[in-house]
């Protein structure tokens, strides 16, 4: 935008004064303009002291150099540059000025002065004025481009990108010092990486120095009263935004104060690059896979992609990954593809961007896992039985189980329990009976995440009801109990109860038996079976009859076993004795016997008639260790859990007791056998049994549950003690050696596992480390607590040379001790520097460079020279433990001289951050000529010139020309030597060529440090060869023939003369070369080319190139042919008012002096509150393009435009008028009332359409659009047209109205009004019935709907039908306010017919909508009237009354006062209507009664009197007096 010609005008619409008309115009809001006050609400104020209680809506009458506010309430003063002119604010004009609010004139700038504009504020606006066009035409300004005085203004035309900053010409001679500045908002960054420490520059190039460095961002001041730092006319000041966020995101712009002008910068804007990463816990079924996202911003303006690497919280990295780049939202995505089995493991995503490789965005998530340890068992049980079942989940927190089948979704009563150390959730579920095939299936949940395990029950029928066994030939050896036996498929074995078999018969016949002479004899038959009810002996086939010798059967067929099994009963439990008797009847009576001791528990016995024998079954209940013939029981136990420090020896004891022999002691770890050795001895004094389990040097893998179990020799079962757990404390993970990049960070990782989280320190050669340190050598140490392991990370930020070999080990205590990991050496990679290198030009250099690297790392080296990267002639090899690179310059050039370094990059594995690291720069300097002379002609009597540039990083000792190798020092200047670029400049001037300068010409240059060199030779010949006359430049407006003219001396040599046209573009053809004739005749010749144009636009140069017969070629200076026309113009448009506007013309040709834009024959000037002017000239094209920009399209932006070109040689062009027609399309608010029918829509267009009409829409609540109606247009005036229509009112409710019309005719489009909401007029506040004293003033208040677009009328109405307006009628005061009216009764009073004042009734009228009226508000009025006559003559002892009236609206006592006191004996009667009747009877007056009285009341704590008073004279004989 080319710099501003002078300060914007203030004012409203104003034409300058002489000279061409200059349109100015403001927008809306500029000086002069505006609203100044507003009613905030209306207030009703009421008054019992007969107060002025509103004032009366008098004319506001102003004070010098003030006029009325907009709503005429109150006084404002003129604005500075303004002066007060009747009613209103003027600006001042040009030439004058007002540096004061509230002047009534204007202060002439004086003689010779005048301002640029109108409405100008100060003095210092009062500039000399130019007055001649020409006196700074072309004029350079240093640094700044040029301006010129025009039209009486001053115009400056600032190089592309400058604007200015200060037009004010201060002397009579138009000294210029006006200077064009540059103020741009740069940074280093645009995408800035969350937490990045950023930094803004606001940088002004100018000769001035700025002040008052202000930053905005999104348009708000951030920082102001900045100060700038200066060097070489560049000026910058900054701003930090510490911590980059999103709160910093937005678009950032900064100016500068030059010359108390404040120039804007251009605009940057900063945005926020941050990871995106959902970090809520995963929980997921052990095994299974699981995808883990990572994002990272990466819009496309980065021009790269930021590196997202994953890791585990143990340091690990190297996972696979697949990283995708989204469009959509400019995103980079990693997925990370798992497989998690731990409990709990926690994954880090870091995104690293390789601008901000000191601002890691690290996230991480942790991912849980829950697995079904042990599924619940299928079994096969009898119908009936009971099963249970177990089932285990693995989780790191207990996991809710459930169980269920297909015919109950949950059950209930199983037991749970959670190991705290193996993480083992355990369910057992108990199934009274089963009676069918079921399947049961355990449902283990973890924070949302399910594990099955199915059992299937199946079920078999009672044995007893299957398998039969059959005895063919029963004997009596047959006799016993029977019972059956089934096996499963699975195992599975299943008893029936026992069933006894008795055989009746003989079971043993009796004997032979051997008697003695008179000595006894016994023979014994045994019958089994139930006892027979009689037993008969035969001798030789006769009965024995003595019976006393027979005897029955009685035996114990089932003895008692052992009184307890070891590991069956235990001291304070129960047993129970069962014996079996055969007897062949009940016996009476069955004692149990302890040693010899009869035990006094009754038993329980029951008889088997069919079988005959008797079950006694005695209960014990509460053993004591007395009651066993054999006992044991454990003395010592280990701890439930014992903690022990890892590689220390661990002893374990269990001690037994034990009765006859000592058991046999053996260690279990879980269910299978500890594997560590045990020793046992036994005390059989004591009869205690102790065994130890011995760990010679604990490991974490001896961690565990044991227990100890005895076993019994002859005895059945075991004695188990309960579980201990063992656990382990110590370095579960030692740090591993450790290699490190110098200036970047490192990691070690020690694991220490204990039950708590353990405070860990590390030490660094036996120096303990501490979180913080230096600000070169910060440390942190990270904890972690998970599953009894501290991980502790500690953290090496920016290692140093100092730190290699660098021995660090961690240390913590652990039940009282001290335990310390492993020592690890830290190696501390650097690479080796370069030395600094002289070079000459021409020749080669190598530099060498190497870093160290171990088995397993990854090494790049990438080389740079100033920051930009070398890739060519580099070679790497690697040699042991050491990775070399060499650079190779092969032909050094001067673009090779600079700083070199190279960069050593190691990737991160296993234990190594790997990470970058530069070398130191080094300078390579070349030494040589940049520039040689060159071989020339040299033209006699012409001057020439041989120029020769050494260059190198110091200012050669010596630099000399030589002449045929002769040192040579006529013409030759002194050397000049740049220090910004390094250049030494030699030259060697012939201002007039003589035949005897031909020769050989090189230049010599010495540095101290190097040899001498020299540049190459140039050879200088000499003739009198040439032109003597160029081609000349040639103007046209239109198609046609020219002629272009050159001439040559020594013509007689001429071998050939070409002409050569190139068209502008140069791009867009090829030159063209047309040979001429060399013609003949003298020595100088004259030689002509006629071109003849095919097109009224097109632009050439043209020259002539001579050759000679000596092989000298000339070329002449480039004629331009130029044609000065319109390439584009202007072009008529419609355009929606308020939208923006920008008219295009632009000039072929050599530039224009000037572009100017006129609107209906008057200048349109730049930079004013509405038109703004943008030029510039393209050289490579020869066009000029001018555009005239209106931001903000209104109705004075309508009319006809023209753009006028003015050149050099004062000829003009101008387009031909193009009409610029705004159009607004508008629907009038809409305004409705309750009472009324239909509401009108009106459609204002400020142009005509093609159709003629317009529709009318309106859309509901769902935003849905329905078509009302299409009406024709009518003409209101010549630019406004208008269309109507009616809508019912009881249909408006949830609509919003729109009206559009059809403008495509004119390139419009369809135009659409903004949607208007009905608007329902209303009374707001209704007035209501008030009460005053007599006399007083009353005010009655009325509000309606107020819209400052819809004209209102507020009237009153009393009950007789008078109207009351705004002012004073009869007493009463109407103020009407916006939406309000108030009605004041300066004085109230009574009206003795309707005992009330009068009724008031509010009207509010609306103009073209329709009229409100209010309720009826009652105006009651407090007054007394007496009734009594004034003066009363009585005779003594007779009756007299007196009587008046108070009304109120309410209920009042009234009483009577004799002089001023009250008399108390009257009474009040209350009548209704506001009436109360006081009375005062007199029933036998006294000349005491005689007197003056008055009638009195008190309301609202105010006496109120009548105001007549009363006579009494009491008439009386003398004898009574």
């Amino acid at each position: 935008m080319a710099c501003s010609g002078g300060r914007g005008a203030a004012g409203n619409l104003a034409r300058t004064e002489g000279g061409p008309e200059h349109v100015v115009l403001n927008r809306v809001g500029g000086k002069g303009v505006g609203l100044l006050g507003s009613v905030a609400g209306v207030t009703s104020d009421f008054s019992l002291d007969g107060g002025d209680p509103s004032s009366e809506n008098e004319a506001v009458i102003c004070g010098e150099g003030q006029v009325a506010s907009s709503d005429g309430t109150t006084c404002v003063a003129c604005a500075t540059g303004t002066y007060a002119l009747e009613d209103s604010c003027v600006d001042c004009a040009r030439g004058t000025y007002s540096d004061r609010e509230g002047a009534t004139e204007c202060t002439p700038c004086g003689t010779g002065l005048s301002t640029i504009n109108t409405a100008s504020t100060s003095a210092s606006l009062c500039i000399v004025i130019c007055t001649v066009p020409t006196v700074f035409a072309g004029t350079p300004s240093p640094q700044s481009g040029t301006f010129v005085a025009q039209n009486g203004a001053v115009v400056v035309n600032c190089n592309t990108g400058y604007s200015s900053n200060n037009q004010n010409i201060v002397s009579y001679e138009c000294e210029k010092i006006v200077s064009c500045s540059k103020v741009e908002a740069t940074t280093q960054y645009t995408q800035i990486v969350k937490g990045y420490d950023a930094t803004i520059t606001c940088e002004v190039s100018s000769e001035y120095t700025p002040s008052n460095c202000v930053w905005n961002k999104d348009g708000n001041v951030v920082v102001s009263g900045g100060t700038f730092t200066s060097s070489n006319n560049v000026h910058t000041c900054t701003y930090s935004l510490a911590s980059f966020s999103t709160s910093n995101e937005g678009v950032y712009t900064c100016s500068a104060s030059i010359n108390s002008v404040t120039t804007p910068s251009t605009s940057i804007s900063l945005f926020l690059l941050e990871s995106v990463f959902n970090t809520s816990p995963v929980y997921v079924i052990g095994g299974s896979q699981i995808i883990l996202t990572c994002g990272a911003d990466a819009p496309s303006q980065l021009n790269y992609l930021p590196t997202i690497a994953w890791a585990d919280d143990e340091g690990n990295t190297g996972y696979s990954e697949f990283v995708t780049y989204s469009t959509s939202n400019n995103i980079r995505y990693s997925y990370l593809t798992l497989t998690p089995t731990a409990l709990v493991d926690s994954y880090i995503c870091t995104v690293s961007y390789s601008d901000f490789s000191d601002n890691l965005l690290v996230s991480s998530v942790s991912v849980s896992t829950i697995t079904m340890y042990d599924a619940p068992e299928s079994k096969t049980i009898v119908t009936g039985r009971s099963v249970t079942l177990t089932c285990v989940a693995s989780s790191a927190q207990q996991a809710t189980i459930t169980w269920s089948t297909t015919l109950d979704s949950d059950i209930s009563g199983a037991a749970v329990s959670f190991n705290s150390v193996s993480k083992h959730t355990t369910s057992t579920l108990t199934i009274g009976s089963v009676n069918s095939d079921t399947p049961y299936t355990c449902t283990a949940l973890y924070n949302g995440v399910k594990v099955t395990g199915v059992a299937s029950i199946t079920v078999q029928c009672d044995p007893t009801g299957t398998s039969k066994f059959i005895q063919m030939t029963v004997q009596t050896s047959s006799e016993g109990g029977f019972y059956c036996k089934a096996t499963y498929a699975d195992n599975t074995v299943i008893s029936s109860a026992n069933a006894y078999l008795l055989v009746y018969g003989i079971k043993t016949s009796p004997g032979t038996v051997v008697g003695v002479l008179d000595n006894e004899a016994t023979l014994t038959c045994v019958i089994s079976g139930p006892v027979p009810s009689t037993v008969q002996w035969y001798h030789e086939s006769s009965e024995v009859s003595d019976s006393s010798k027979h005897t029955k059967r009685v035996e114990i067929v089932e003895a008692l076993d052992s009184l307890m099994v070891v590991g069956q009963s235990f001291v304070g439990g129960t047993t129970t004795l069962t014996c079996k008797i055969y007897a062949g009847e009940q016996p009476n009576l069955v004692n149990f016997l302890r040693e010899k001791d009869l035990v006094n528990v009754v038993s329980t016995d029951t008889f088997d008639l069919e079988s005959g024998l008797t079950t006694s079954t005695l209960v014990l209940e509460n053993l004591q260790e007395s009651d066993f013939t054999l006992y044991s029981s454990f003395i010592t136990l280990p701890e439930t859990t014992t903690q022990v420090n890892a590689n220390t020896e661990v002893k374990v004891t269990c001690s037994i007791n034990y009765s006859n022999s000592p058991p046999t002691i053996v260690w279990y770890k879980g269910a299978d056998l500890a594997t560590q050795s045990a020793t046992q001895s036994n005390d059989d004094d004591n009869l205690v049994s102790t065994s130890t389990l011995v760990f010679s040097s604990v490991v974490f893998a001896d961690e565990g549950q044991y227990k100890c179990q005895a076993t019994y020799s002859g005895l059945t079962g075991n004695l188990q003690s309960t579980e201990f757990e063992l656990f382990v404390r110590g370095v579960f993970t030692n740090p591993r050696d450790l290699n490190a990049v110098k200036d970047n960070d490192a990691k070690l990782t020690c694991v220490y596992k204990n039950e708590v989280q353990t405070a860990v320190t590390w030490y660094k050669n036996n120096v303990a480390l501490t979180a913080g340190g230096s600000t070169v050598n910060e440390n942190q140490n990270t904890l972690t607590f998970s599953n009894f392991l501290t991980t502790s990370v500690l953290s090496l930020s920016q290692v140093t040379a100092s730190d290699d070999q660098a021995q660090l080990f961690c240390r913590a205590t652990l039940g009282g001790v001290t335990v310390d990991s492993s020592t690890v050496t830290m190696t501390v990679y650097q690479p080796t520097a370069l030395p600094s290198i002289s070079v000459e030009l021409g020749s080669s250099i190598s530099l060498a460079g190497s870093a160290p690297v171990s088995t397993g790392e990854t090494i790049t080296i990438n080389w740079f020279k100033s920051f930009t990267q070398v890739t060519d002639n580099i070679v790497t090899t690697t040699v042991g433990n050491l990775y070399q690179s060499t650079m190779t310059v092969p032909v050094i050039a001067f673009g090779d001289a600079g700083n070199y370094f190279y960069e050593v990059t190691y990737g991160a594995s296993d234990n190594f951050l790997g990470g970058s690291l530069e070398t130191e720069y080094t300078q390579v300097t070349v030494y040589g000529f940049s520039v040689n002379p060159v071989s020339t002609l040299g033209i006699v009597d012409k001057s020439m010139t041989l120029t020769c540039v050494a260059r190198a990083d110091s200012q050669p000792s010596s630099l000399s020309w030589l002449k045929d190798d002769q040192l040579y020092t006529t013409s030759v200047t002194s050397p000049s030597y740049d220090s910004e670029t390094k250049k030494t400049t030699s030259t060697a001037v012939f201002s007039s060529v003589q035949v005897n300068d031909a020769g050989s010409y090189k230049c010599r240059a010495i540095w101290s440090d190097v040899e001498t060199y020299y540049s190459t030779v140039s050879t200088i010949t000499t003739s009198s060869l040439g032109l003597i006359q160029h081609p000349a430049d040639v103007y046209v407006t239109a198609a046609g023939t020219v002629t272009f003219t050159c001439k040559t001396s020594t013509s007689s040599q001429l071998s050939q003369i070409s002409w050569i046209t190139e068209k502008i573009p140069l791009s867009s053809n090829s030159p063209v070369t047309t040979t001429a004739s060399v013609g003949s005749g003298g020595e100088d010749r004259t030689h002509t080319f006629t071109y003849t144009s095919t097109s009224s636009v097109e632009n050439l140069q043209v020259y002539c190139q001579i050759d000679y017969q000596t092989g000298e070629s000339f070329t002449s200076d480039k004629a331009d042919l130029f044609y000065r026309g319109f390439m584009t113009e202007p072009e008529a448009v419609a355009v929606r008012t308020g939208e923006g506007l920008t008219l295009t013309c632009v000039v072929s040709g050599d530039e224009p002096d000037s572009i100017t834009w006129f609107k209906d024959d008057a200048l349109v000037v730049s930079a004013s509150a509405v038109f703004e002017i943008q030029s510039n000239y393209d050289p490579l094209t020869f066009t000029k393009q001018s555009l005239l920009v209106v931001e903000y399209v209104t109705s004075f932006s309508k009319g006809s435009y023209v753009c006028k070109a003015k050149f050099s040689d004062n000829s003009e062009k101008e387009t031909d008028p193009v009409l610029v027609q705004p159009i607004e399309v508008s629907l009038s608010d809409i305004y409705y009332t309750s009472n009324a029918a239909t509401v009108t829509l009106t459609c204002v267009l400020s142009s005509k359409p093609s159709t003629n009409s317009a529709t009318f829409t309106y859309l509901d609540s769902g935003g849905s659009s329905t078509t009302i109606e299409t009406t024709t247009l009518s003409e209101i005036s010549s630019s406004e047209y208008q269309a109507t229509t009616t809508y019912s009112v009881s249909l408006l409710t949830g609509k919003t109205f729109l009206c559009q019309a059809d403008f495509s005719s004119i390139g419009a489009g369809v135009l659409k009004a903004d949607a208007k909401s009905p608007n329902l007029l209303q009374v707001l506040t209704q007035p209501v019935t008030s009460i005053g004293f007599s006399g007083d003033a009353l005010t009655l208040t009325c509000g309606a709907s107020y819209y400052s677009s819809l004209p209102t009328t507020f009237t009153w109405i009393n009950a007789a039908g008078t109207t009351f307006s705004a002012g004073t009628t009869s007493g009463i005061t109407v103020t009407n306010t916006n939406g309000a009216s108030t009605l004041t009764i300066g004085s109230l009073s009574y009206n003795t017919v309707t005992n009330t004042q009068d009724q008031y009734q509010c009207s509010v009228a609306y103009t073209g909508v329709g009229t409100l009226q209010s309720n009826f508000a009652d105006v009651y009025v407090r007054e007394i009237i007496n009734y009594s006559t004034v003066t009363n003559n009585e005779f003594a002892g007779a009756a007299f009354t007196l009587s008046c009236s108070y009304m109120s609206n309410q209920a009042v006592t009234v009483s009577w006062k004799q002089g001023n006191d009250v008399i108390t004996t009257g009474t009040t009667t209350h009548l209704g209507n506001g009436k109360n009747l006081g009375t005062l009877v007199f029933a036998s007056l006294t000349v005491a009664d005689a007197g003056d009285y008055k009638c009195t009341a008190t309301e609202d704590s105010r006496e109120v009197l009548s105001s007549g008073t009363v006579t009494l004279t009491v008439l009386a004989l003398k004898s009574e007096k």
